[in-house]
């Protein structure tokens, strides 16, 4: 599993291999690592830092999940060795050239006594960071089972709009290729331009998505979002995926109300964040409200530096204009510094296109508390009487259904049955037709 650990120098993926003997006191170590801050300076803490952990305290006993973010801080007056060489480095730096560009974010590798003013704008110009659009995302094509979406879309309207949800996309990525260029150029000086903007996307690996189905863990919504819960069921879930050959590719969620702007500062950073964990090809998909009262639904991504920014920590909400972020420090948009930027600089849209998978609809979601209809021993006979007249391989071909049956099968048949069903192999799954039809009350 992958621990996130987040402070004023950044965010850090830590491998946990064996929850049950990690402790805090390792965790602390791993950082120390990454920041040169020794580990007994450092805190471990929940997010306001109302809670601190202990260092004897074990990651399995604090009960966290893949993927859970932790915090951590000290001293701010503490400086490590580090800090120090880097200060004084940066000091002659200022003595000889003026206080001029931050090269503060650059290791003592890049550093040297004696620079000419040309040497040292050459490093400047290398690695300071630049905020501009990013001409083509990752995920170049994304093809979704409509079905699966409208599901999700069907609790939403049941609740009358007045509760968000999200869900986790399951289904395959494989190997893309760099967009054509919407524009072609007109003469040989824009050809020339373009070839020079696409030099830095030729090293890229371009993908393509395909959503199967749709997950929804447990999660509290309310008129204006929602927050994941802790899923017990998450682990069977996602072996459930894998054995069908799927994979967690993206996730959507709904969103309330009308807006003029793509994505808000707040999303920006939290679909940065399942980027950077889950990998580059992680689609977002959100779902609202036209003006005619139809639901819409649109595909994102943000940009590599994006990514980048927020594991660094330098993006910062702007809670009175939500489609603004604020800088940490200035940067350089267009030739000027600028200390906030609007959101729209670090969305890549994407076009959607509609496939249908092997995946049947009908068995009730999981994890829907408000739903008319609960996954049941009752519901799955009714789903299975209604699909009577179907083969059997089709009868089990239903996400949702195989979440159900995990809970009675053991993980051996419920990975055979999965095998079966990602192979078409009618026969092996006719093994279990019996047992699954005498849970449901059925007569074969």
């Amino acid at each position: 599993m992958i621990i996130r650990a987040r402070g004023k120098d950044g965010m850090f993926r830590i491998t946990v291999n064996e929850p049950n003997k990690k402790t805090i006191e390792d965790i602390k170590k791993e950082i120390e690592n990454n920041i040169q801050i020794e580990a007994k300076h450092l805190k471990i803490h929940n997010q306001g830092e109302t809670e601190e952990y202990k260092n004897q305290q074990t990651i399995g006993q604090l009960g966290w999940k893949h993927g859970e973010m932790i915090y951590f801080s000290y001293d701010e007056n503490y400086k490590s060795k580090q800090d120090k060489e880097e200060e004084e480095k940066k000091k002659e730096m200022e003595d000889i050239l003026g206080n001029g560009d931050d090269i503060t974010s650059l290791g003592l590798k890049y550093r040297k006594k004696n620079w000419t003013l040309s040497e040292y704008m050459e490093l400047v110009n290398k690695h300071k960071k630049v905020i501009k659009n990013q001409k083509y995302p990752v995920t170049t094509k994304i093809r979704v089972d409509n079905r699966a979406v409208q599901q999700f879309q069907v609790h939403l309207r049941q609740m009358a709009y007045t509760i968000q949800r999200m869900g986790y996309l399951y289904g395959t990525v494989s190997d893309g290729k760099k967009p054509a260029s919407k524009e072609k150029p007109k003469n040989a000086a824009e050809q020339k331009k373009q070839e020079k903007e696409d030099e830095e996307y030729k090293e890229w690996q371009f993908k393509n998505v395909r959503v199967a189905v749709v997950y929804e863990p447990p999660q509290h919504g309310d008129d204006n979002g929602c927050i994941e819960m802790n899923d017990d069921k998450q682990n069977d879930v996602n072996d459930i995926a894998k054995k069908l050959g799927l994979e967690r590719v993206g996730w959507i969620y709904s969103y309330k109300g009308k807006r003029d702007y793509f994505l808000s500062g707040r999303e920006v950073l939290k679909i940065a964040e399942k980027q950077d964990t889950y990998g580059e090809a992680f689609t977002t998909l959100t779902c609202g409200l036209t003006d005619g009262g139809q639901m819409k639904v649109e595909a994102f991504q943000v940009s590599k530096l994006c990514v980048e920014l927020v594991k660094q920590g330098m993006l910062i909400v702007d809670p009175k204009r939500p489609h603004m972020l604020k800088l940490k420090k200035p940067m350089e948009l267009q030739r000027k510094m600028v200390s906030e930027v609007e959101t729209i600089l670090f969305v890549c849209p994407l076009g959607i296109k509609s496939t249908e998978s092997i995946f049947k609809i009908g068995f009730p979601v999981a994890n829907r508390p408000m739903a008319e209809e609960q996954p049941s021993k009752a519901a799955l006979k009714r789903v299975l009487r209604s699909r009577h007249n179907l083969p059997f391989m089709d009868q089990m071909t239903d996400f949702q259904l195989l979440i159900y049956l995990s809970d009675y099968l053991t993980k051996e048949d419920y990975v055979d049955i999965c095998g079966a069903i990602k192979q078409q192999n009618h026969n092996r799954i006719k093994r279990y037709r019996e047992l699954i039809y005498l849970y449901a009350g059925l007569d074969l």
